[in-house]
């Protein structure tokens, strides 16, 4: 019942949109219908194997118009993508109905502002994409709505200054990227917003002095790097190093929605 009326409001909406109440007059029981040449017209359903639905939504020449909608395996909605809008708009759900996350497609890529929610509806993720690339400012927030990290993409790849932030607002530690490596200063911050580690990168690899600080600002060791190669032994170093690494691997990264192919829907 609950799929016929959504049939019969997409078919009206369309119809009124083109003039034409002549198609909605066919009723909702008109289903998966395609003409002379072919192509899918009007209300279509497919199902899976286990009679779930798959998808659901309103074609104009095989082309879908209107709302669509598509289902997980066990019948749950999963994603709404409303072709009326250009780029397409998409709506990804949780299995509680709330907003997994939101944004646009062009020809079928990532486009345009994306954003990301927990289940509880706070937000998680921003970021922008250029035709299926990461491009321009990215951020992530914290529980308490405060900014975790931003970033910059270019073309798919960090570009300019990351930041990442305690939850107090201070910063936690900057870098800079060009075309996706690592080049330019690097610092580290203790919560009360003094420096921790003060270095350089060049090409991805640590280079010139790069000084440690205590929580009271005081130095409490210098090691000189040449191409990445530390120029004598430090247990500071290599103790920071650890945490340092696994802070870069996490820059920039976030955990996107399972897609699962949900484009390949026609």
């Amino acid at each position: 019942m609950i799929n016929r009326i959504f049939c019969a409001t997409v078919a009206v909406a369309m119809s009124l949109m083109a003039g034409r109440l002549s198609v909605a007059a066919q009723g909702a029981d008109t289903l998966n219908r395609t003409d002379a040449q072919g192509r899918k017209q009007g209300c279509w359903q497919k199902r899976r194997s286990n009679g779930k639905l798959l998808y659901e939504g309103y074609f104009k020449d095989n082309q879908p118009v209107g709302l669509m909608r598509r289902y997980t395996p066990d019948g749950t909605l999963f994603v709404e993508l409303d072709y009326s809008c250009s780029p397409v708009r998409a709506r990804f759900v949780y299995p509680n109905g709330s907003t997994m996350a939101e944004g646009f497609y062009r020809q079928q890529l990532r486009d345009s502002l994306w954003h990301y929610y927990t289940e509880s509806g706070a937000l998680r993720y921003e970021e922008r994409y250029s035709m299926g690339l990461r491009h321009g400012r990215f951020r992530q927030f914290y529980a308490n709505g405060k900014v975790m990290e931003s970033a910059h993409w270019e073309r798919g790849r960090l570009h300019g200054r990351l930041v990442q932030y305690f939850d107090n607002g201070l910063n936690r530690s900057t870098m800079t990227y060009i075309s996706g490596e690592m080049s330019g200063d690097f610092k580290v911050f203790y919560p009360n917003g003094k420096p921790r580690v003060v270095g350089f990168y060049v090409n991805g690899l640590k280079q010139n002095e790069w000084t440690y600080y205590n929580a009271h600002g005081e130095v409490i060791d210098v090691v000189a790097y040449d191409r990445g190669v530390p120029q004598g032994h430090s247990d500071m170093a290599e103790q920071d190093e650890r945490e340092f690494q696994e802070m870069l691997r996490n820059a920039g990264k976030i955990k996107e929605p399972d897609l699962d192919d949900i484009m390949g829907m026609r």
